[in-house]
């Protein structure tokens, strides 16, 4: 089971926008990707603009990598919006937050905008 709240595959394109708000809490994934599981190449998941958020909140990959989001060879995660990712777990695995599932010589792509806000 990969992507206990959101598994998109096969060159899917999930972008964030406009204000809209995802939240993947509480879920859970046997394997890869508690909240996400971006499989396979031209996979993206996108969350860009001004009002925009994405929470990534309690997940559990129980036995593989990124409790919060998984990124699988080919696939590309870009986050320029609010975001938090907290109290992800991969227990037997290597990402808490974000986790890489990568072919030997093989990259996934990720970029973060990161700002800090102070109270």
């Amino acid at each position: 089971n990969y992507g206990g709240g959101l598994c998109p595959y096969g060159g899917a394109a999930v972008s964030v926008s406009s204000g809209a708000v995802v939240e993947a809490k509480d879920n859970t994934a046997t394997t890869g990707g508690g909240g996400v599981y971006l499989s396979g190449a031209g996979t993206t998941l996108t969350a860009t603009g001004s009002g925009t958020r994405l929470l990534l909140e309690g997940n559990t990959a129980r036995t593989g990598g990124g409790g919060g989001v998984a990124i699988a060879t080919g696939a590309s995660l870009f986050v320029s919006a609010p975001s938090v990712f907290r109290e992800n777990a991969a227990p037997q695995g290597d990402g808490g937050a974000v986790g890489f599932i990568a072919a030997m010589y093989c990259t996934p792509r990720i970029s973060f905008i990161v700002s800090f806000l102070r109270s």
